[in-house]
């Protein structure tokens, strides 16, 4: 499941990601992100995962894809999670990150204000 964080405001979008996430959930997720990038020419992402996450691999092409095609409108990705999974994925994007110059951070699941406070900064 994917839900959109309370804290979310303009350019700075977080999520919360547990559960099994679905085509279909990742799909409305990136909607609501390819709209935030119109009104922002750069955003800025927090990502909470929990530890029982589990992606569909239709979804997680689906999110890599829309990295892919909008690394260089992402200015800073906030990992919030104590998940071994998420990491992994975060240190196989890492080259793109790079690549793109995406200030990035990895945050342990309670520090989730430290990591606002980052990505807004």
């Amino acid at each position: 499941m994917i839900e959109l964080l309370s804290r979310s405001n303009k350019a700075n979008f977080g999520i919360h990601a547990s559960g099994k996430v679905t085509l279909e959930e990742e799909l409305t997720f990136l909607g609501k992100l390819n709209s935030i990038l119109e009104k922002h020419e750069k955003i800025n992402i927090l990502v909470l995962v929990e530890k029982n996450i589990t992606w569909d691999t239709k979804a997680e092409l689906e999110d890599l894809k829309w990295i892919v095609q909008n690394f260089n409108r992402i200015n800073k990705v906030a990992l919030v999670s104590d998940a071994e999974i998420a990491e992994i994925f975060f240190k196989q994007i890492q080259p793109l990150f790079e690549l793109a110059n995406i200030n990035r951070a990895k945050f342990k699941a309670n520090k989730i204000n430290e990591a606002w406070d980052w990505l807004e900064s």
